[in-house]
């Protein structure tokens, strides 16, 4: 990341993965990523039944889970990250995911914080396994100079 960013946002479309597994979000600080510390409200997944799930999220962001569905899906969504007050930033994601042998879908809003040992300096949407088979992903960010 370019130095002075106090905003950023990832943004995707049709993204899916080889393997069943998670795409992932981590932002870092010193050339390393945070793994912990993404503190976060409740996050709700449903498929468009009467389940859902809520659950706190402390460890890296997943913004696509498999776990309810047996098939690869597509993902859409977007995440936001702002610059709260020192090196606390926060976030929201939102992310559409439709399993691609069902009509099921998610729709995860996620919001909550981190706090940094330092200035962002990295910022990293990974596979959490397997690679990444299609799919676009945009970077926008607001730079005070």
């Amino acid at each position: 990341m370019p130095t002075g960013i106090v905003e950023f946002s990832y943004q995707w479309y049709g993204a899916s993965l080889v393997n069943n597994t998670s795409m992932l979000f981590r932002i870092g600080h010193s050339g390393a990523t945070q793994t912990s510390g993404y503190y976060a409200a409740q996050a709700e997944i449903g498929d468009n039944t009467d389940s859902v799930t809520r659950s706190p999220r402390t460890s890296e962001i997943a913004v696509q889970t498999d776990s309810w569905e047996a098939n690869p899906g597509v993902s859409s969504g977007r995440i936001d990250f702002t610059q709260a007050e020192g090196n606390t930033w926060t976030w929201k994601m939102q992310n559409y995911y439709y399993a691609t042998s069902s009509g099921h879908y998610v729709n995860m809003l996620n919001t909550g914080y981190i706090t940094l040992g330092g200035t962002v300096e990295r910022a990293v949407l990974f596979s959490g396994s397997g690679n990444f088979d299609a799919g676009n992903v945009y970077l926008t960010y607001k730079q005070l100079l």
